[in-house]
């Protein structure tokens, strides 16, 4: 499967392509995960005519730090640079979790680029949420300790077993646990960058086909219904149980129900 750079507003980024023909779907991952997060999917969604493209978020995976905090609204500045260096006018650009916050960004102040958005689960906090939220990811990721021992490593997998609900296996577990510490930049960066995003001020800018997901087990499900009272117009699918690895864990009904998406635009 094809990969390779280009030349972004942050540096060099890298990103994948199944390189079929279809239409092109953007795919920006969870934070502190890379492109690799979707690699069940990439094949079962050119399997069904679609062009998946995934990206490395800067300073993560195989692309160039940022050189700065990053916010949101500087990473859906990359999508663009993509598109462009595949050719490409337009693509529907879907994300997970910081991914889906990426997403909306993109639809909200990129609209020429984009065919649709699908977002997988939201972050719509409380002034007093976000607040909390970037205090915890401040404590335990900004402030994070590297022990000589490396028993830092062995308590990111266990932190991640249990976002798993203990389902994954030790092989994905270890992969996750890899995506967090590989990157050119901090991974605190993504968390931090989402929790600033006010998803409520670009809603009434989404105006394209919108597809939301999410999945009963998910640690943010509960965010999902604010985003369906400010916009009910959105399509929603929610698939059954589930934690944040969810494309690993029902990868078949995550990519059906993209594609039923897609399909009928």
């Amino acid at each position: 499967m094809p990969r390779g750079y280009v030349n972004g507003p942050f540096g060099q980024l890298h990103y994948l392509d199944t390189a079929n023909d279809g239409i092109p779907l953007v795919l920006w991952p969870q934070a502190p995960m890379t492109l690799r997060q979707f690699d069940a999917v990439y094949d079962l969604f050119a399997a069904k005519g679609l062009r998946a493209i995934g990206i490395d978020p800067p300073g993560f995976g195989e692309s160039d730090p940022p050189g700065i905090v990053p916010r949101i609204e500087d990473w859906a500045t990359c999508i663009p640079a993509v598109l462009d260096s595949l050719g490409l006018d337009r693509a529907v650009i879907a994300g997970h979790h910081t991914g889906a916050m990426v997403a909306a960004e993109v639809a909200a102040s990129h609209p020429e680029r984009a065919i649709a958005l699908i977002m997988h689960g939201t972050l719509l906090p409380t002034d007093e949420e976000r607040s909390q939220r970037l205090a915890h990811f401040d404590a335990h990721e900004r402030q994070f300790k590297y022990k000589s021992d490396g028993s830092h490593l062995t308590h990111t997998f266990a932190v991640r077993s249990n976002l798993s609900h203990g389902k994954a296996n030790a092989q994905l577990l270890t992969r996750y646990v890899t995506e967090q510490f590989m990157g050119r930049g901090p991974f605190w960066h993504g968390h931090h960058a989402a929790y600033l995003y006010d998803l409520a001020a670009a809603i009434p800018k989404l105006t394209l086909p919108t597809l939301l997901i999410s999945n009963t087990g998910d640690v943010i499900h509960n965010q999902i219904e604010g985003f369906r009272r400010l916009k009910p117009e959105v399509k929603y699918v929610e698939l059954t149980g589930g934690g944040v690895d969810i494309v690993d864990e029902q990868p078949k009904a995550w990519v059906g129900a993209i594609c039923e998406f897609v399909n009928a635009l």
